[in-house]
């Protein structure tokens, strides 16, 4: 469920503007692309709670993903 919070926010970055989602780029290039963006600090938290869930093979309890999901909300809605 993670995986698929964090790729609705690419295509979210997408569709503003901010990023060009490529089968080739890794999350580090996407943070690089948004750099200058006041959205760089957010989504590098939000990249953090992505790896660990899906490379850690990390298990996360009801409430951790509740709170990762409102977390991925929130990001969505700032974005303009």
């Amino acid at each position: 469920a993670v995986r698929i919070l964090y790729l609705q926010s690419l295509q979210a970055l997408q569709e503003k503007g901010y990023i060009r989602i490529g089968l080739n780029k890794t999350n580090t290039i996407y943070l690089q692309e948004l750099r200058s963006t006041p959205y760089v600090q957010p989504f590098t938290l939000l990249t953090n709670y992505f790896d660990h869930t899906w490379y850690g093979h990390f298990s996360l309890q009801q409430r951790d993903f509740e709170f990762i999901q409102q977390r991925f909300r929130q990001f969505t809605d700032t974005l303009v």
